[in-house]
């Protein structure tokens, strides 16, 4: 076992206030100052266990600076493979500005660290290791706690159960190899990039989740509390649910199973969807650039804007909204709608369709075809039901597609 505590107030208090104003958020970091840095052998397959309500940074440790250690030994039982042998690096580093510098000296780092409280250990339970890094918030800061941030660097196979408390943001990146990520923020924004593992669950309760590249797992969870948003260029995977409150929820591409997005009042924007998704809003539109499988899509009072490409079936519902479809040119299919008014494009031909009124709405069924495409042998439908509203059935190449819903 490996146990390092280190405990530490900066600089005098009458500096206190003019250094805070001077770190104000809107300014920007001329570079990171790394305070203090442990570099730790571990098992490859291991998981790391954080608490921190500083800012965290979490990446892989690059693999030629793996350290042998002569200590470093690992019961095994008979008849298992020993597990491979690599390394990890915990680190405190301080975001520095240009107005910093004047305050510089010699011994900065050593009074830096003197208000500074965080351990690290590694423990084994059940022949797997953890490495544990938990930190304490200080009774005070003559730097803002967002200027503060902890650096991990793990291998690349490994596990994660990250706790940020605060305002402490939580930046992910590289890890492609690991089973199981856990990651809970309370006001502070979780940014993930390049992430790839069996299960990944991601909550904040009043930060943002944002994942400019891909998000790939077996099971995934993204979820955001109160104004929290959610966005992710690429979702990739079995089972994915996505669940915000009050924030929008924007994803670029869905390649799931099943895929169930979900907000209170937040708009919900999709660019393509692969798979079968669930779709619901109270109060919020929700927009759909592309279809490729079934989709299910519900608003009370939001509109719902749809293109459908090779889609199989399709079911929405706004209770007072309007919907608005459109289809490519070469997608005969079967549609069934409960309406209040329709605008039908003139180049879509309904046949062996009805249209009957009944307590204010109207009821249009048939099957849809698009100059010599015929219906037949089709299994695509389109259900929708808009019993406050109007229903709209356009054309739309898939370049043009790209814009529908923006107003």
């Amino acid at each position: 076992m490996l146990t390092t505590g280190i405990r530490a107030v900066f600089l005098s208090t009458k500096k206190i206030s003019a250094v805070r104003k001077m770190f104000s958020t809107s300014q920007r970091y001329s570079r990171s100052l790394r305070i203090d840095s442990y570099h730790i052998p571990i098992l490859a397959n291991g998981f790391a266990v954080v608490n921190s309500p500083y800012t965290l940074n979490i990446k892989p440790l690059d693999p030629s600076e793996y350290i042998e250690d002569e200590d470093f030994l690992m019961i095994v039982k008979e008849g298992q493979e020993m597990p491979s042998k690599a390394s990890a690096r915990v680190s405190l580093d301080l975001n520095i500005r240009d107005e910093m510098r004047r305050i510089h000296r010699q011994d900065f780092k050593q009074e830096f660290m003197k208000n500074i409280s965080y351990d690290r250990r590694v423990v084994t339970r059940d022949q797997v290791q953890f490495l544990e890094v938990s930190c304490q918030p200080q009774a005070k800061y003559p730097f803002p706690v967002v200027d503060i941030s902890l650096c991990l660097e793990i291998p690349v196979q490994f596990n994660m159960m990250i706790k940020a408390s605060q305002y402490a943001d939580v930046y992910v990146s590289n890890l492609e190899g690991g089973s199981f990520h856990e990651i809970t923020t309370e006001l502070g924004n979780c940014y993930l990039s390049n992430l790839k593992a069996t299960d990944v669950h991601v909550k904040t309760k009043g930060g943002d989740i944002i994942c400019p590249s891909y998000l790939l797992a077996e099971f995934g969870t993204l979820e955001t509390e109160g104004q929290g948003k959610i966005s992710v260029e690429k979702l990739q995977g079995r089972k994915f649910c996505i669940d915000s409150e009050a924030g929008g929820v924007h994803a670029g591409s869905m390649y799931v199973s099943l895929g169930e997005v979900k907000t209170d009042a937040g708009p919900i924007k999709l660019g393509s969807i692969h798979g079968s998704a669930d779709v619901k809003s109270k109060s919020s539109d929700i927009s759909v650039n592309s279809v490729s499988g079934n989709l299910s899509a519900a608003t009370v009072t939001g509109d719902i804007f749809l293109h459908l490409s090779q889609f199989e079936g399709i079911n929405l519902k706004s209770s007072k909204g309007n919907i608005a479809v459109t289809l490519e040119s070469d997608e005969p299919c079967y549609a069934s709608t409960s309406i209040v008014a329709k605008e039908i494009s003139s180049s879509i031909t309904l046949s062996d369709g009805s249209e009957i009124e009944e307590d204010g709405c109207k009821r249009l069924q048939g099957h849809i075809h698009i100059g010599n495409k015929s219906w037949e042998n089709t299994k695509k439908q389109i259900l929708a039901q808009a019993k406050h509203g109007r229903f709209d059935l356009g054309l739309k190449d898939w370049f043009s597609s790209l814009q529908l819903g923006k107003k």
